[in-house]
């Protein structure tokens, strides 16, 4: 569940434990880790892509849309230390970027 960290001024910096499970690869089809890792890199982008041209539905439960805002803090952002625990969060998204640069690191 989202709690609440103290951060710098009146930004909220919300800490969500994300978790992220993989199948066990089929025999045979990743034949080293440096394949599992680009495998799973390539996924990562082709749904940053997705998400930065709005193709992802949005969560929800029975007929009820979830808000999905803090998606935007999955990709193109960071959060810093601050002094005595006050955190702040960096957002490096750029207007108008729709994914398709095929950089990992910008």
């Amino acid at each position: 569940m989202p709690r609440e960290l103290p951060v710098e001024s009146a930004q909220v910096v919300v800490y969500v434990p994300y978790y992220y499970g993989f199948d066990v690869p089929t025999p045979g089809k990743c034949a080293s880790p440096a394949e599992r890792a680009a495998g799973i890199a390539r996924a990562a982008m082709i749904f940053r892509q997705k998400l930065k041209q709005g193709l992802i539905k949005p969560e929800g439960a029975k007929d009820a849309s979830m808000c999905m805002d803090t998606y935007r803090w999955v990709f193109d952002c960071c959060r810093v230390p601050g002094p005595e625990g006050l955190d702040s969060s960096v957002s490096y998204a750029k207007p108008g970027d729709l994914g398709d640069s095929g950089h990992i690191i910008d």
